[in-house]
């Protein structure tokens, strides 16, 4: 499971307000406002390489002061909290049983989304050959017609199957979304990748390999 790709999901899914990286786990603090309360928590768990999601700690912060009080023994059995741990282990899980890469699209064409998915409303993923699907993350709100906006999508590839075959099919996919777009910025995580399908293919294996 590569934590890097992990780390990418986990801020498009979640309100995440910190990561911390190690050889082997994450530190993620996540902000959630439980149903029926004016706290803020603030959820510190641990994301482990291999094993299960660890609850580290929960804070309590109420205004006017947002004073952080350790209130774990308090919150650690809540079914609020519980109900945010599970979709947070759902996530990772889904990481560990397939190969996934974080890739992003700027543009001013509002269709893109519609375009990658090839729907004609946002729908959650695209098959794009067996065993390689495109899962929608997330988007930004534009302001004003023709402004740029970034769409963040994971491209997911099969474990039991060719790596080398399914990355190919999934690049030449993407580049003939976006080839003829002439305003199209592709990152996938967070490099900058030429509108070319050989560097495409590149950049996915060296995450996904």
């Amino acid at each position: 499971m590569n934590l890097e790709v992990v780390a990418e999901v986990l801020k498009k899914r979640f309100d995440v307000e910190r990561i911390d990286s190690a050889p082997d786990h994450l530190e993620v603090e996540l902000r959630h406002y439980p149903r029926d309360s004016r706290a803020i928590l603030s959820v510190e768990v641990v994301v482990p390489r291999e094993g299960r999601l660890i609850l580290n700690r929960i804070d309590e912060r109420e205004p006017p002061h947002f004073e952080r009080r350790d209130r774990t023994k308090d919150y650690e059995k809540n079914d609020d909290v519980q109900e945010l741990l599970k979709r947070v282990e759902h996530e990772v899980k889904q990481l560990k049983e397939e190969r996934g890469v974080v890739f992003s699209v700027t543009t001013a064409d509002a269709n893109l989304t519609f375009d990658i998915l090839e729907a004609k409303m946002v729908k959650q993923s695209k098959t794009v050959a067996k065993g390689a699907e495109i899962r929608f993350l997330s988007q930004t709100i534009k302001e004003a017609l023709a402004l740029p906006e970034t769409i963040t999508f994971l491209l997911v590839l099969a474990r039991d199957a060719a790596i080398g075959v399914l990355a190919g099919l999934a690049a030449n996919y993407l580049f003939r979304k976006l080839e003829s777009k002439p305003d199209v910025k592709l990152k996938i995580m967070d490099t900058e990748v030429p509108m070319d399908k050989d560097e495409i293919e590149r950049a996915i294996l060296r995450y996904v390999a």
